[in-house]
């Protein structure tokens, strides 16, 4: 006779899709804040930062989240973009930060804007040639890069103990990708014990409550 036996860090996919579909007795729970207090995930903050973008007429997907076209038509604007690096430069200087565009083209523009504000930025994407990534990944993880720009290449399997600022420049409605994104800034870091994450999610403006991230 076999054990089956499940580990998730989002047993709660969706509403369609949850671990316990697949394994109906539950052995064990731990919520993030048990494993900040366990020592398990460095201690983190969440601030909102408030945005003049309207995303009120922006369409929501059968998945329940945002239009990926439409949404970069309003998020990937000059304004928006440089307020994400003023806020960087004025509350995290010089700290290891992740950041999440809607786009490629997001992600390359914005890592574009930090580096003439006098950032070291840069971007990766899945698009990219393997060496080059790689030797992208290779000089965030020595300091030489402090702004690493991605869409959805860096929320799975993304293990940099670094990374302590999260900027959420795209918004999202779903639970699972808001855990993944944040949880990469997580990560103990043996050569910084005192480390604290900052989860910075950018909350534009929309009259329907439905629509909120």
């Amino acid at each position: 006779q076999s054990i089956k036996l499940g580990f998730t860090a989002t047993p709660m996919y969706s509403d369609e899709k949850q671990v316990a579909d697949l394994l109906n007795t539950e052995i064990h729970k731990m919520t993030i804040k048990e494993a900040v207090e366990q020592d398990l995930l460095c201690p983190f903050s969440a601030i909102i930062a408030e945005t003049s973008v309207d995303i009120t007429n922006i369409s929501i997907k059968s998945n329940g989240d945002y239009d990926d076209n439409e949404l970069e038509q309003a998020i990937n604007v000059a304004s928006r973009n440089q307020a994400a690096i003023d806020l960087y430069q004025r509350l995290f200087p010089n700290q290891t930060a992740v950041a999440y565009c809607i786009s490629v083209k997001h992600a390359q523009e914005l890592a574009k804007l930090f580096t003439e504000n006098g950032v070291a930025a840069d971007f990766v994407s899945g698009y990219q040639d393997k060496k080059v990534q790689a030797e992208t990944l290779r000089r965030y993880h020595e300091g030489e890069i402090k702004v690493l720009c991605n869409a959805d290449l860096l929320i799975e399997g993304f293990d940099e103990p670094r990374a302590s600022i999260c900027l959420n420049v795209r918004p999202t409605k779903s639970l699972v990708v808001a855990q993944q994104r944040a949880g990469r800034t997580l990560r103990l870091d043996p050569d910084n014990p005192n480390k604290h994450a900052v989860i910075v999610d950018f909350l534009d403006k929309t009259q329907d409550p439905k629509k909120y991230p």
